[in-house]
């Protein structure tokens, strides 16, 4: 019987970065059985790594959330208020950030 080549790190990123892909999928795709994807990403923490990934990736997207309604509040403020110095500013951006720590943003 012929034996496949496969190769690990392709099935490990593909893994890794599709968020809803499983390990029957990987196993599907590269043609070999569940059990001996399931033995190998085991051994090698495939698992934790998605998550370690998935956690990087929520974190950067909340940031740049964050970033984005700050600017928008920034923004509308200078619009509606010219007037206003840089100190209140200042002050509704700290208020901002604290309503994020509350809600977990």
């Amino acid at each position: 019987m012929k034996k496949l080549k496969v190769d690990w790190l392709k099935a490990k990123r593909d893994f890794l970065l599709d968020y809803s892909m499983s390990l029957k999928d990987v196993a599907d795709k590269y043609g070999f059985s569940y059990s001996k994807i399931k033995k190998i990403s085991a051994g090698r923490d495939w698992y934790q790594d998605k998550k370690q990934i998935q956690k990087l990736l929520s974190d950067t997207l909340m940031k740049e959330v964050e970033f984005r309604i700050k600017d928008r509040l920034i923004e509308e403020i200078r619009k509606n208020k010219p007037s206003l110095g840089e100190k209140y500013l200042k002050r509704r951006e700290q208020g901002f950030k604290r309503i994020l720590r509350t809600i977990n943003i």
